[in-house]
């Protein structure tokens, strides 16, 4: 059996990967626009477990149109605790 030939680019590590995003060379392989919708997917699946059931999500406001899933999604917030 033979070694198949590399196709990507060996990484310097995600250290140096993110401080030469950080000074505008190329973007990090592992950046936030691939992990970032990742995380969400995930997060969601998870959601959908704990209320046993299909949602309809919609990205761009972050609501669901179940009243559940939304409360999982987001919380109140207590007096003298807000961001």
């Amino acid at each position: 059996m033979t070694k198949p030939p590399q196709t990507l680019v060996p990484s310097p590590g995600f250290h140096r990967e993110w401080f030469d995003a950080c000074r505008g060379k190329p973007a990090a392989t592992c950046h936030f626009g691939h992990a970032g919708p990742l995380a969400e997917d995930v997060l969601l699946a998870n959601i959908a477990y704990r209320v046993r059931g299909e949602f309809a999500w919609d990205v761009a406001s972050l609501r669901s149109d179940w009243a559940d899933v939304d409360a999982l999604v987001r919380r109140e917030v207590r007096p003298g605790w807000q961001v």
